[in-house]
């Protein structure tokens, strides 16, 4: 009879996948969302040529950031283009209105990256916070799948 327990060490970290990070929310600051290199990929299921995102040679396909309004440039029923400014850079966003959602906008332009949901945070704190959550998933997530490789 043996006694085999499913408590993990304190110390254990799973092993994650490179590509986990692909179809998450990956917390970014403004500087690093801005140093991603892009590159052109083509889909195995279609013929359609698709741009991919890397930090530090990790795919990245969605990020949360989190900031300050400073610009905005209204078209009705089309678009809404705004500026982002979280203290270490500016990221330029744009949500459709017309719920155009396919890949082919997801990158109009290499400035402007479009936006799923907008949210208006009224806890002074939470800028802080979200700072502080980038620069720990950084240095204890995102920086280590990048060496692991």
């Amino acid at each position: 009879m043996s006694n085999h327990s499913n408590k993990k060490p304190a110390n254990y970290e799973p092993s994650i996948n490179p590509n986990s990070l692909n179809n998450i929310n990956v917390k970014l600051l403004a500087f690093d969302l801005n140093s991603l290199t892009q590159s052109h990929s083509l889909s195995s299921s279609s013929s359609r040529d698709s741009i991919v995102f890397y930090r530090k040679g990790i795919p990245i396909s969605r990020v949360e950031v989190f900031g300050v309004v400073v610009t905005r440039d209204l078209k009705p029923d089309k678009f809404l283009r705004f500026s982002i400014d979280d203290g270490t850079g500016c990221v330029q966003c744009i949500l459709w209105l017309n719920q155009m959602t396919s890949s082919y906008f997801s990158r109009r332009c290499p400035s402007d990256i479009t936006v799923d949901d907008v949210v208006v945070e009224r806890d002074p704190n939470y800028q802080i916070l979200h700072w502080l959550d980038c620069v720990k998933l950084a240095r204890k997530r995102y920086d280590v799948l990048s060496y692991k490789k």
